[in-house]
């Protein structure tokens, strides 16, 4: 349980973790010495939730954190100063997975940049390129961007085709097939929906 709530548990349910240590037993005796051995036990704990995420705790806590903490005057001070650990690690361990989280979206958007153009791309093709499944695709299209796969794919294409209609003679059914779309009519529907104006339209602006 202990080592769940250090990796796991809300903030406040650390700090609960740590606290209730604190509360002294009728027997006073036992008391101290179950508190030094929880003190013992939450430190072998800490040390390898450190190594688990391959952080320092020396350079953390920006000092020598086993002698420091067993220097410190009081069983109070020391839990204190665990729990400071803890929540500076819970804290680099977030930061971690919002950066490898933040870098894969940064891939995949610029994987679909390279390969919009494709008619046969879908999420599940994505997925497997990059080895997550189909809603923890979505749900990093909905932490990292304000749309969706299907829109984001249907922006780039429509965007490029755009560009096509604009400064190019291709006809429209070159620049659907360009952009990745294998029906005309399809092309000419997403096109009017995004734009307003048909690709015939679009291009006598």
């Amino acid at each position: 349980h202990t080592e769940q709530v250090i990796k796991f548990g809300d903030v406040k349910s650390v700090h609960t973790l740590f606290d209730q240590v604190l509360i002294p037993e009728t027997d006073a005796a036992n008391s101290i010495l179950n508190q030094e051995y929880y003190l013992v036990n939450i430190t072998s704990l800490i040390v390898r939730f450190a190594e688990s995420l391959d952080l320092s705790l020396d350079k953390l806590m920006e000092e020598d954190f086993l002698n420091t903490l067993f220097a410190k005057q009081s069983l109070k001070e020391a839990l204190n100063y665990a729990k400071e650990a803890v929540l500076k690690l819970r804290s680099q361990k977030e930061k971690s997975t919002r950066d490898a989280s933040r870098e894969l979206m940064d891939k995949i958007l610029n994987y679909m940049e390279s390969h919009f153009a494709d008619t046969d791309i879908h999420m599940e093709k994505v997925c497997t390129e990059f080895a997550i499944s189909v809603s923890y695709l979505s749900a990093l299209f909905k932490k990292h961007t304000s749309t969706t796969f299907s829109k984001h794919l249907i922006k780039l294409r429509i965007d490029k085709a755009k560009e096509l209609i604009r400064y190019s003679s291709l006809k429209v059914t070159e620049v659907a097939r360009d952009v990745g779309y294998s029906d005309v009519y399809h092309f000419s529907h997403s096109f009017k929906k995004q734009t307003g104006k048909s690709p015939k339209e679009y291009r006598h602006v």
